[in-house]
């Protein structure tokens, strides 16, 4: 199944899996907006033909952090568990600009979120739990754009971070980051169809804006997403896929109080697609796996995602 968005999926604002050997963490709440691996397979491509693809992914993260900041408060030894389901739907049109197909969606994030450790509260420091769950920051993609030549095929869109999810100030744990975020992206993929073999990359630069509550501004952030895999047949594909995430300036503003920070961190694993028939539609359910490594100023953990794509 071609669907083709990989926009974004969007982990709250705190930090969520763990941090190895770092005493500090850059970006407000130790993550970036933009999802690490949010794209893998088939990646670069824009189906030809007009219609509705539809994308579910359910993430869930498991893991700590040693210090970070939420609402402004540095918070210290969290126990963090987050699943996110994503919707996200792609209008691919009849239409073509600039020579490629035109195309455009959004994500909708819901979030459920728990948080148990030392945290800063008004009313003092203590152990306790934080739980929220809700709509997260919404993502909108009016523009995407995709050419082909041959078994090479090319997008690029342009998505925006809006913050529609819940967010109150001072409060430990919130559903939405409270700032805005523009991501300029641009994929690749190499299909061969006689060899099955699909080579997928993605470059994505994140702007980050000013949280206006917390005076934090969190500086830009460069991601790059790759697959690489093989069909066995017209049902199975496996492989592997990564990422890797650079912040290109450092953190600023008052709220900043960690310093000017810049996070790097690399992350690799497995991945498989099964798709088969339901009624006369084909559906494929993707699997991936991402251990991390290489941290510097921001989190290291684990990642496991389901995907679920059909065209209607």
């Amino acid at each position: 199944m071609k669907m083709l968005t990989r926009t974004l999926r969007y982990a709250s604002g705190f930090a969520l899996t763990a941090l190895a050997a770092n005493t500090a963490v850059a970006l407000e709440g130790g993550t970036s907006s933009y999802l690490k691996g949010s794209r893998d397979f088939l990646g670069g491509i824009v189906p030809v033909e007009p219609g509705v693809y539809m994308r579910n992914d359910i993430a869930y993260y498991d893991g700590s952090v040693d210090r970070t900041l939420l609402s402004g408060k540095v918070q210290g030894k969290i126990e963090a568990r987050l699943l996110v389901n994503l919707i996200r739907p792609t209008f691919v049109t009849p239409w073509e600009l600039f020579g490629g197909t035109y195309a455009f969606g959004f994500t909708l994030p819901l979030v459920d979120a728990k948080l148990t450790g030392t945290l800063v509260r008004p009313k003092g420091t203590n152990e306790r739990e934080e739980h929220q769950d809700g709509l997260g920051d919404a993502i909108l993609t009016p523009v995407l754009l995709g050419w082909h030549n041959g078994n090479w095929h090319f997008n690029s869109n342009l998505s925006i971070w809006v913050p529609t999810g819940s967010y109150k100030d001072g409060r430990v744990l919130n559903t939405g980051k409270n700032y805005w975020s523009l991501s300029p992206q641009v994929g690749v993929t190499y299909l061969n169809p006689t060899t099955g073999w699909d080579f997928s990359a993605t470059g994505v630069y994140l702007l980050n804006f000013e949280n206006s509550a917390t005076n934090y501004h969190s500086g830009d952030v460069l991601h790059f997403d790759f697959a690489a895999g093989r069909s066995l047949n017209k049902s199975f594909k496996i492989g592997v896929v990564g990422y890797a995430l650079q912040q290109i300036t450092g953190d600023s503003g008052e709220g900043a109080t960690l310093g000017d920070l810049k996070a790097r961190v690399y992350g690799f694993g497995p991945a498989a697609t099964l798709t088969f028939p339901v009624g006369n539609t084909p559906v494929s359910v993707t699997g991936k796996y991402y251990k991390e490594f290489g941290a510097a100023n921001t989190t290291e953990g684990d990642e496991a995602v389901v995907s679920i794509s059909f065209k209607f």
